[in-house]
């Protein structure tokens, strides 16, 4: 079977498992961005922007701030924790990613230099009191202004890192914490998105494309099927119309025909009969115009002419055998 012979619910039910295989891949290994791991800096420069960057001194007495921030579903932890000392941990944790840029206080440093970074977000998450934006009063890096009127959260734990920035942009206005939230990487985007993808490509495109390859002449040729009487359908017969029906006018016709060739037969047949009987009378006047001793004598003498072959014993083959002539 050639790929132009697969209907095109055959590529459906091929993307549609393609799509689900791919989807329990994902969900197996979970997600793992790439990036550097940062601990404690992050929560530092969490509300850094390019126009009020942090200064730190742990960067070579350099700038720093953060951009394109991305906040991953939730995830089993099985890595090391971010503290060496501290054991692999087993519960749930976030994983943060972003953009880190610096910039040293050097003569031969002065341009920016940039970065990815990820961050492991315990669940629930707890900021250090250190670098704690909403607990503290003051301003961090004189580029916000809170809210008046705003009350702080008794809680000191947050049930994700998200509801931590989410509580920032209650202090200090929407639009303070810039983030995105990966929804496409959440399980249940995952069993969707995934089947769906590959139901559309392999299903929807993927048969057109076939079908434009084997139109331009790069498929195989396809074999013409042998003729068989299986292949053909009995039909109904064909109803006949009233004008083709015989009618006695022409069983009438037909009749006449008949007997105006049966006619013609028969004067042809007339025509021929007197000289067969001219030679026939011929024969009987010769035969009864002869006595009885001279016909007996002629049939005789036509027996002694007769031929006969391999009368004698001694034959090997057939030979004529002559009459002995009667000496005088």
């Amino acid at each position: 079977m050639d790929l132009q012979d697969l209907k095109r619910w055959h590529w459906m039910a091929i993307g549609l498992l393609v799509g689900s295989l791919w989807a329990a891949t994902q969900l197996f290994y979970g997600i793992n961005p790439d990036g550097e791991t940062t601990a404690g800096t992050f929560e530092m420069v969490v509300m850094t922007t390019l126009k009020a960057p942090a200064f730190v001194d742990i960067f070579d007495n350099g700038n720093v701030y953060v951009t394109a921030l991305q906040i991953h579903p939730p995830t089993i932890d099985d890595g090391p924790a971010e503290n060496v000392k501290e054991p692999a941990a087993s519960h749930q944790i976030q994983w943060v990613t972003g953009n880190i840029a610096r910039r040293r206080f050097k003569p031969d440093a002065r341009e920016w230099q940039t970065r990815t970074f990820r961050y492991k977000a315990p669940m629930p998450f707890v900021p250090s009191p250190k670098y704690d934006y909403v607990s503290q009063d003051w301003v961090p890096y004189g580029s916000f202004k809170k809210f008046k009127g705003y009350v702080k959260p008794t809680e000191k734990n947050y049930p994700s890192i998200r509801a931590y920035f989410d509580e920032l942009n209650r202090k200090y206005g929407a639009g303070s914490m810039l983030y995105r939230y990966a929804w496409w990487e959440s399980r249940w985007a995952v069993m969707t998105i995934y089947p769906i993808g590959g139901l559309l490509l392999i299903g929807g495109i993927w048969p057109v494309i076939i079908g434009l390859l084997a139109g331009a002449g790069f498929g195989s040729t396809k074999k013409e099927a042998s003729a068989g009487l299986s292949q053909y359908k009995g039909s109904r017969p064909a109803e006949i119309s009233k004008s083709d029906q015989v009618t006695e006018k022409d069983r009438k016709r037909l009749a006449a025909m008949n007997a105006e060739l049966e006619m013609n037969l028969q004067n042809s047949a007339s025509s021929t009969t007197p000289k067969t009987g001219v030679m026939a009378d011929t024969a009987v006047r010769k035969l009864e115009g002869a006595s009885v001793e001279e016909t007996k004598k002629a049939l005789e003498d036509k027996a002694d002419r007769a031929k006969a072959f391999g009368a004698g014993r001694t034959d090997f083959y057939p030979t004529e055998i002559h009459p002995e002539q009667k000496k005088e």
